[in-house]
C-alpha cells in the first residue's frame, strides 16, 4: 500500500472523514466498554464469594474512573502503535499514520491518546476540525501530527487470501458459490 490511498473505488479524499471516524470510535467504545462491564461483573462475584460487606465509597469509584481512563490509554495507545489501527478503525478500513505515511510509533500513540482525551472532553468538540481541515485532522491529529487515511487494500486483500485459503486455490469454488447465491436472489 502507498501512504495515503484513497479508497479504490472513489475519487474521495485519502483522508479519513467524521462518519468514518465517529463509527470506528463507537466500535471501540463497545469494545473496552463491554469488557470492562464483564470484569466488572466477574470481579463483584469474587468479591461477594469472598464475603465483602458490600457497599460503594468514593475512592472505590474514583479508583474505578482511574482504572477505565488506564485501560482505555492502553488500549488506544498499545493497538495505534503497534498497528496503526484500534478494532473500530479496522472495521471501518482507516489508519493513524504519521504525517509522512509512517508508523507513528509509542510516542506519537500516546500523545494522540491523551488528545483524544481532550477532544473529547468539552462534548467531543476536539473533533470538529475534521469538517474544515484540508486532511481532515482533529485536535488529536494536530497535537501529534498524525493523519488517518483510508486503507481499503490491507482488508480487501486479506478478504482475497481468506477464500482462496478456504477453497485451497484462488478463491474460485467460494466465489462461484457466492455467485450462484446472488442470482437465486
Amino acid at each position: 500500500m502507498t501512504a495515503h490511498s484513497p479508497p479504490a473505488t472513489t475519487g474521495e479524499s485519502p483522508y479519513a472523514g467524521i462518519v468514518s471516524r465517529g463509527i470506528a470510535f463507537l466500535l471501540d467504545s463497545l469494545v473496552v466498554n463491554a469488557t470492562l462491564v464483564v470484569a466488572g461483573v466477574i470481579i463483584g462475584w469474587v468479591l461477594d464469594l469472598l464475603g465483602d460487606p458490600g457497599g460503594v465509597d468514593a475512592g472505590a469509584i474514583l479508583a474505578g474512573g482511574i482504572v477505565w481512563l488506564s485501560i482505555w490509554g492502553a488500549y488506544l495507545t498499545g493497538l495505534w502503535a503497534l498497528s496503526g489501527q484500534t478494532v473500530g478503525m479496522w472495521w471501518m478500513r482507516i489508519a493513524v499514520e504519521d504525517a509522512g505515511g509512517g508508523p507513528i510509533g509509542w510516542g506519537r500513540a500516546f500523545t494522540r491518546a491523551v488528545g483524544t482525551g481532550l477532544a473529547v472532553l468539552p462534548f467531543f468538540l476536539g473533533f470538529l476540525p475534521i469538517l474544515f481541515s484540508k486532511r481532515r485532522r482533529a485536535v488529536n491529529d494536530m497535537l501529534a501530527d498524525t493523519v488517518v487515511v483510508y486503507r481499503v487494500e490491507e482488508r480487501d486483500t486479506a478478504a482475497e487470501a481468506s477464500w482462496a485459503g478456504a477453497s485451497g486455490a484462488d478463491g474460485s469454488s467460494l466465489a462461484r458459490s457466492a455467485a450462484k447465491r446472488n442470482q437465486r436472489g
